[in-house]
């Protein structure tokens, strides 16, 4: 049965190396949540809380919180416009970004302002930010074999990495402007988890559509 998911959350010090718990989250459990931070306070919302739901119509949800590290303490702010989830986050210039399946906003001045469609409807992408652009791909739109494109904002460049590489669920950090993709999942041609890295350079693309 789709119940009993978990709120507990953690802190990471890099510096020791060692994990802490700090408050639970105060919503509803749940998976495939969207998070970013911003203006030194992180945020958690949206996600699948199956049966849990307060909504019977739906097993998706909307609310979003923010964290203060100094305080460790969880405060509700303004609803996402949408339940959606397994949603990405990514922050740019110090504003965080949620890319939902079709469509984006950004978290400014305690409000959620909406700034672009995205070009596929996939869910499970990537996102990232190099510099003043924003970039999101990969996902699963539907035969879990994964997308192999990525699109950029705002230019709405739209970037072929390869059919071998499609992919959905992937994780993604940035070094020296250069995005690092790892893992994911994809069903071509049977099931599997991925554990390959994919070097994304936006500079040196070879093959932009």
């Amino acid at each position: 049965t789709d119940k009993d998911h978990y709120n507990d959350f953690y802190e990471f010090d890099p510096s020791t190396e060692s994990w802490k718990q700090i408050s639970d989250f105060p919503g509803i459990g749940r998976h495939s949540a969207v998070a970013f931070s911003s203006q030194s306070l992180g945020y958690v919302g949206t996600g699948h809380v199956g049966v849990d739901s307060p909504d019977d119509s739906t097993d998706k949800i909307d609310d979003f919180w923010s964290y203060d590290p100094n305080t460790d303490t969880w405060n509700e702010i303004e609803k996402y416009p949408s339940r959606v989830s397994s949603a990405s986050g990514v922050t740019q210039n110090t504003v965080g970004f949620v890319i939902d399946q079709t469509q984006s906003y950004s978290w400014i001045d305690d409000s959620w302002f909406k700034q672009f469609n995205t070009s596929r409807d996939e869910i499970y992408k990537i996102a990232f930010a190099i510099g003043e652009t924003l970039f999101y791909g990969f996902g699963n739109f539907g035969d879990e074999d994964g997308s192999q494109y990525i699109s950029d904002y705002p230019a709405n460049n739209v970037y072929n990495a390869g059919y071998n590489n499609r992919r959905w669920a992937a994780s993604v950090f940035v070094i020296d402007e250069k995005a690092y993709i790892i893992g994911g999942a994809t069903a071509d041609p049977i099931f599997r988890s991925r554990n390959d890295i994919l070097v994304f350079d936006p500079l040196l693309f070879i093959d932009p559509c």
